[in-house]
């Protein structure tokens, strides 16, 4: 997923899910994805479940 995907996905501004990137907190993983003609980083949709289940659900 894009970054902004990402934040959608989460309900999280996306300015947020930036910072937590930069912060180290939240890797951008080795595959990459293609929109608007380049090839852009991307989280998997199953390290965003984990996160919102474990930080944000208080799971």
């Amino acid at each position: 997923m894009s970054i902004p995907d990402t934040a959608r996905f989460l309900h999280i501004d996306d300015s947020t899910i930036y910072h937590v990137v930069q912060a180290g907190l939240l890797a951008l993983d080795e595959h990459r994805l293609y929109r608007f003609g380049k090839h852009i980083p991307g989280l998997r949709r199953a390290t965003l479940v984990d996160l919102q289940r474990q930080y944000l659900q208080g799971e």
